[in-house]
């Protein structure tokens, strides 16, 4: 198996929901022209910062799944 190779992964779309704590990004990504993917990240606020970390998705609010079944159809199309 070959390494991951950062040149030969692709962003072709990305759609950002801004939430209470943070924001989830939603992303199309494609490696080595290989299948689109959707990609889901959460990122959250670090404490008083305004700086933005890394966080794993897990659960999501309410208000949280129904801004992603806004943004979900759209990103869906561009697979």
């Amino acid at each position: 198996m070959t390494e991951f190779d950062k040149t030969k992964d692709k962003q072709l779309a990305k759609e950002t929901i801004v939430t209470e704590k943070g924001q989830i990004e939603v992303s199309i990504m494609q490696y080595n022209e290989g299948i689109k993917k959707l990609q889901l990240s959460r990122m959250v606020k670090n404490g008083e910062e305004v700086e933005l970390r890394f966080a794993k998705l897990g659960r999501l609010t309410k208000e949280e799944a129904q801004k992603l079944l806004d943004v979900l159809p759209e990103m869906i199309k561009e697979m």
